[in-house]
């Protein structure tokens, strides 16, 4: 397999372009070490200058007349990286929610059960009781036929102290029953109440967790903005570094005479210095690339010069800015300015 030209190479604009290629769905690592993974995932997906959508935003190249690679970049909206940051951390929290609330229904059903069960139970206390009231009641009846007191204050007094004993012992078994249902309605209450409040702990959680998400979303689009803000800034001074060139190619050329070619020689080195004082690395580079021929024959000293200078900024991990496949450079030295495509 041919590697690139970025393979062993290190530096934040290869974090920049493990970035976009994480948009492609490469899944790597941004550690901005170009290696096995990289390459693999570079070579998968194809050229990272080419369009490609990247969730809001899009990512294109065009080219000036010198042949310089320009980008053109739509940076996604606030509310499109809100979606996709809720879209991110919403499953997670989605599903303990919802085991939230499937644990409080099992636990409520359960209650409710218990509930069901006393019935019953009850139910058979208070059958039992009236039973033995009814037993009370026959004995004392036929107790008074065997006595011939028939219908005597006695036997009426006693049959109302039997009833009010079994009225008392009715009202207790319902209390009872009463006080089991309210407890258990109670830990109804307090299986809903935690509900709410692990619900509510979940939701802070999950904000805090997508505010976290869209805090660095937010940061990689305005690293990726920069990026771009850079590379068109670069890429427009070698523009403007070109055109300089041509032009005083064109004036000296124009008024050069046959016994002035060391005095010419002369002013195009300094000219070629004047240039290379003002550009930046990448620009340096791109610079050396489109003179080299002409300047080796007409100051080979300041030829050797350079090239060491140039072979220094690509061990660097700088590159040539006019090369449409090395398309990102930061440099923390230049101010952020946006020139874009002219």
């Amino acid at each position: 397999m041919a590697y690139s030209q970025y393979y062993g190479k290190s530096g934040d604009y290869i974090k920049e372009i493990q970035k976009l290629l994480n948009d492609k769905g490469a899944g790597l690592s941004v550690d901005g070490v170009w290696g096995d993974e990289t390459e693999r995932a570079y070579q998968q997906l194809g050229s990272i200058t080419a369009s490609s959508s990247l969730g809001g935003s899009s990512v294109s190249t065009r080219q000036n007349s010198y042949g310089l690679s320009y980008y053109d970049y739509t940076a996604p909206s606030d509310a499109q990286l809100l979606e996709r940051a809720q879209a991110a951390v919403s499953g997670e929290y989605d599903a303990m929610l919802a085991a939230e609330e499937e644990k409080a229904q099992r636990l409520t059903e359960a209650l409710q059960r218990s509930i069901s069960a006393l019935d019953p139970a009850y139910q058979q206390r208070l059958d039992l009781l009236e039973e033995q009231f009814n037993e009370t009641r026959e004995y004392l009846a036929n107790d008074a036929l065997k006595r011939g007191m028939g219908r005597s204050t006695h036997y009426i007094g006693m049959v109302d102290k039997a009833s009010d004993k079994h009225l008392t012992m009715v009202d207790r078994i319902n209390q009872e029953y009463r006080d089991q249902v309210d407890a258990i309605n109670q830990e109804i209450l307090d299986v809903q109440r935690d509900l709410l409040s692990n619900k509510g702990m979940i939701s802070a959680k999950q904000q805090s967790a997508m505010r976290k998400y869209l805090d660095q979303l937010m940061e990689d689009r305005d690293d990726r903005i920069l990026a771009m803000v850079k590379y068109n800034n670069s890429v427009r001074e070698t523009e403007l570094a070109l055109a300089a060139k041509a032009s005083s190619s064109s004036r000296s050329g124009g008024g050069r005479s046959s016994g002035s070619s060391g005095k010419s020689s002369s002013g195009y080195s300094q000219s070629v210095q004047t240039e290379w004082a003002r550009l930046t690395k990448p620009g340096k580079i791109a610079f050396f690339d489109q003179i080299a021929d002409e300047l080796y024959s007409k100051d080979r000293s300041l030829y050797n010069k350079l090239k060491n200078d140039v072979a220094s900024y690509r061990k660097q991990g700088y590159f040539a800015a006019v090369n449409k496949e090395y398309n990102y450079y930061t440099d923390t030295v230049k101010p952020y300015r946006y020139t874009g495509p002219r």
